[in-house]
């Protein structure tokens, strides 16, 4: 055999192996190592979800338990270790005694229903107010320091026989049911005191649109007009009326005939919403840097 020959059969035997062996790796090897690593890829994919999963639920859990943490250092309510009709009596004076909230009834104590762990005391109250008035009595009464609740609350109103607006028209008759609740050892320690605050009033609906008469200021609220703004912070007015006393307020509070609306302290200013006899108005007043009064 040639020495030409020779070479050329090695060569081809070369290349007949070199070719089985491409062929193997990616006909058979590559294909079996894709089919693997699919698989990996599926696995991994779905760790990765179920990964994403824990992570939202962890989120989710730990939002909510922020907001129960956030809720229970911001408590304002106890549940008392014992509760007699006297107390309550007492406790419902005591409402009637804050700005705006004063309302006359009567208390008739219905007895007394022993839970798992608590009792209850229920009342029945009947009684005359003022819409308003009756309005911050049953949030102060439901947003207390104590725990109560009401029920069964009705609402009736008489308009009065005179054409003249009086004090009269906002009168409204009102019963309801009250539960106390107590439980002994629950009490714990004392909480600080509750800054107390109704996110906003509803208006009445038993008052005339239109009134020819301003009511009387009988809640001896603060009268803006005439006042002037004798300092501000980002959570207070300082309000001297007419007569030179001071008046604290926070957003929200009751004025003679409205409300402060709105502290702006880039602006140096407060907004005051005052309902005259049915027409709205926004009055600000301005802290004088120059004031000499």
């Amino acid at each position: 055999m040639s020495y030409a020959r020779r070479n050329t059969l090695i060569l081809g035997i070369l290349l007949v192996l070199v070719s089985a062996a491409g062929l193997y790796w990616t006909r058979v090897r590559q294909v079996e190592q894709g089919k693997v690593l699919q698989k990996r890829e599926s696995e991994l994919r779905v760790e990765l979800d179920n990964i994403n999963a824990v992570i939202a639920f962890y989120d989710s859990t730990k939002l909510h338990l922020d907001h129960l943490q956030e809720r229970w250092q911001a408590r304002t309510q106890v549940v008392p270790v014992a509760d007699s009709p006297a107390q309550t009596m007492e406790y419902l004076y005591a409402i009637t005694r804050l700005p705006g909230a004063f309302v006359s009834f009567d208390l008739v104590y219905k007895g007394q229903k022993d839970e798992k762990g608590y009792s209850v005391n229920r009342y029945a109250l009947e009684g005359i107010g003022h819409f308003e008035n009756l309005q911050a009595f049953l949030w102060h009464l439901e947003h207390g320091r104590y725990f109560y609740t009401v029920d069964h609350l009705e609402i009736v109103y008489t308009e009065p026989d005179s054409g003249m607006y009086t004090a009269d028209w906002e009168r409204v008759n009102f019963s309801l049911y009250l539960r106390s609740f107590a439980a002994p050892g629950q009490a714990g320690e004392p909480l600080p005191a509750a800054q107390l605050r109704p996110e906003g009033w509803v208006a009445n609906p038993f008052l005339p649109l239109i009134t020819e008469h301003l009511p009387d200021n009988r809640a001896g609220l603060p009268e803006v007009e005439g006042a002037r703004l004798k300092a501000l912070t980002h959570a207070t007015a300082y309000l001297v009326d007419k007569q030179g006393r001071t008046h604290v307020l926070r957003e929200g509070d009751r004025v003679f005939l409205g409300r402060l609306y709105r502290i702006d302290i880039q602006r140096n200013r407060a907004w005051f919403v005052l309902n005259k006899g049915g027409i709205e108005e926004r009055l600000a007043l301005r802290v004088e840097l120059d004031d000499k009064r």
